[in-house]
């Protein structure tokens, strides 16, 4: 009877041997090494045993296989795909592009080569953030023109940034007193848009008034002073200093009044984009003039001069020479307005006498001179 049990047992344990991998089997005999020295185990029993330690053995040796078999699969699909990704990388040529990343007004940039299949990246250099935009100028004064300043951009390192690498954007509009803006927008290498102000202040004016000179006895003229910086096309008003010599209206109409010198002042009023302006020139009133009536030569080496007589002088001023042009003239003053003739003495024979005649006038110790008159010539024949 044990002689039987003894070997159903051991078949039992074959067919155990038979489901289970190594491994298992081994720790199946290990386990049923108790139940080869139980003597009085039943046939039910070891049946059960045998068919509950026969499921348990197939599940675990499922599982067990089940992750053995997915992580041996699981390595050989790596190392198959590195191998294959590291056989891909050795075997392709590299095809470098350039890759520019802008630098902005806060952050820099950079400059590189980059692998179009790998993505491996060389000769990487930065590029500098910008830091400074400098305008040349921040104020103008309003001149009738559009005005806009030069601009300069600078990066981090100081370096001044080429013209190419943005554009400026001004007013349509900015010749009038306010405050306009320039819009800097980078590009090229660069990126980001800023603006910077500048303002457009009252002009100076500029006002043309040449001095005058006219002849005592003439009639009234209008003064024409010109604008020539600031508001164009606008009149001045006038003011004079001296009403003995010239009466000068506010707009500009003048009367002579007598001989000497005044000064007038012409002023162009403030606008909205230009400041008030002043000018000064000077309207000179000379004397009447006159003309010489004859030349005759009544005594040897003598000239006789015979002139009109003109009022309101002080007298006259008579030049003689024996050049046309007056060179090295000799001249003789007539202190008396009432005197019309003159006689000169001690000349050379034979020669021709050249003759000419002016006014003048003396107003607070000077004198006023009037033009010359007509030359008039005589040969001395005594």
């Amino acid at each position: 009877m044990k002689q039987k049990k003894r070997s159903l047992c051991i078949m039992l344990l074959a067919a155990l041997l038979f489901v289970l991998p190594a491994g298992a089997a081994t720790r199946q005999m290990a386990a049923s090494k108790p139940a080869e020295n139980a003597k009085e185990t039943t046939k039910s029993t070891a049946k059960d045993a045998a068919k509950e330690s026969a499921k348990g053995t197939t599940k675990g040796t499922a599982k067990s296989t089940a992750k053995s078999t997915a992580k041996g699969t699981a390595k050989d699909t790596g190392g198959k795909s590195g191998a294959a990704k590291e056989s891909s990388a050795k075997a392709h040529t590299h095809e470098y592009q350039q890759k520019i990343v802008p630098a902005t007004l806060t952050k820099d940039g950079s400059i590189s080569d980059v692998c179009r299949i790998c993505k491996d990246e060389k000769n990487k250099k930065v590029i500098s953030r910008v830091k400074t935009i400098v305008l040349s100028r921040t104020s103008f004064p309003c001149n009738g023109k559009n005005q806009k300043p030069e601009v300069t951009v600078k990066d981090a390192k100081g370096k001044k940034l080429d013209a190419s690498m943005y554009t400026l954007s001004y007013p349509a509009s900015c010749s009038k007193v306010g405050t306009y803006k320039v819009t800097i927008r980078l590009k090229g290498s660069y990126s980001g848009t800023t603006t910077k102000s500048y303002n457009i202040t009252k002009g100076e004016q500029k006002i043309e008034a040449p001095d005058l000179e006219k002849k005592m006895g003439g009639a009234s003229f209008q003064l024409k002073a010109k604008i020539v910086e600031g508001s164009k096309g606008s009149s001045c008003t006038y003011s004079c200093s001296s009403t003995s010599v010239v009466k000068v209206a506010k707009n500009g109409k003048v009367t002579i009044k007598g001989v000497g010198k005044a000064t007038v002042t012409a002023t162009a009023k403030a606008t909205r984009d230009y400041k008030a302006a002043k000018a000064t020139f000077t309207i000179t009133v000379l004397p009447k003039s006159t003309s010489i009536s004859s030349l005759t030569n009544p005594e040897p080496g003598s000239l006789l001069v015979r002139w009109r007589k003109t009022e309101g002088v002080t007298g006259y001023q008579i030049s003689v020479s024996y050049l046309p042009n007056f060179s090295g003239a000799r001249s003789i003053t007539v202190s008396n307005q009432n005197t019309t003739t003159c006689t000169r003495k001690n000349l050379t024979k034979w020669l021709r006498i050249y003759v000419r005649i002016r006014t003048y006038k003396s107003v607070g110790g000077k004198k006023y001179y009037s033009e010359w008159s007509t030359p008039k010539s005589l040969r001395l024949s005594k």
